[in-house]
């Protein structure tokens, strides 16, 4: 089996930061391959998505992550993966574009999301399957300063599936395509660190809530390799 990682940081060490973190938290799971293509620094020959057994696309380092070239080439990617039935799960910012994808908005927050933020899952998550084990409250990190525009949920195809006081947090479009905003590779004492560093620069944001003592949101991946290995028995 083999899962692909897009990543869209512009910047090397984030690159480094986020998407092989993720990568090995993949791993922890299965046995098998991930290959992580940097889409923003240096983009990639073409990607036969049709080799892989999933798709996981990361956050970025840039709040206008569109204007780049190698944001088309992603979304080209992702809709090949849907018409394969491939599963896909967007974060953070990989959330936002596959919502957009979608049809749907984003729009920034008055103060960003940095620290740690308690999400609860709505009767939708308590029984989807990439959320599966997690409680109907929990503790993740987060970094990001935009989120999904709400006021037109109504007319879309999306089916909401976790909350923060602040924005949606998880999200399911169609049978196979998911989006959580929140960050499940990083480690408490990680996250705290990332805290440390931005409240230096900017101690404006959202009010945030004392690192949790277990994190429980790494079932996120472990249920993203679980689906990706039942689809690819089928």
């Amino acid at each position: 089996m083999k899962l692909a990682v897009l990543d869209l940081h512009r910047l090397i060490r984030s690159k480094t930061y986020e998407s092989v973190k993720i990568a090995g938290v993949l791993k922890d799971y299965f046995d098998g391959e991930v290959d992580v293509f940097e889409m923003i620094r240096n983009i990639p020959p073409d990607i036969n998505i049709g080799e892989y057994n999933g798709l996981l696309v990361s956050g970025s380092d840039s709040t206008h992550i569109e204007k780049y070239r190698g944001y088309k080439i992603t979304v080209k990617i992702i809709e090949e993966a849907q018409k394969k039935s491939i599963p896909v799960l967007g974060v953070c910012a990989g959330s936002q574009m596959v919502a957009k994808m979608h049809g749907l908005n984003i729009e920034f927050m008055d103060k960003p999301e940095m620290g740690w933020y308690e999400i609860e899952l709505n009767e939708e998550g308590k029984k989807d399957r990439m959320l599966k084990g997690l409680p109907e409250k929990f503790i993740s990190f987060e970094c990001h300063i935009k989120r999904i525009y709400e006021g037109d949920l109504d007319t879309k195809d999306i089916t909401i599936l976790a909350k923060s006081k602040n924005c949606i947090q998880a999200a399911r479009y169609e049978n196979n395509v998911w989006g959580v905003q929140f960050h499940v590779e990083d480690t408490i004492e990680e996250g705290n660190k990332q805290i440390s560093d931005y409240t230096r620069r900017e101690p404006s944001c959202q009010s945030r809530i004392d690192s949790p003592i277990e994190l429980v949101g790494k079932n996120v991946y472990k249920n993203f390799v679980e689906i990706a290995k039942e689809e690819a028995a089928l």
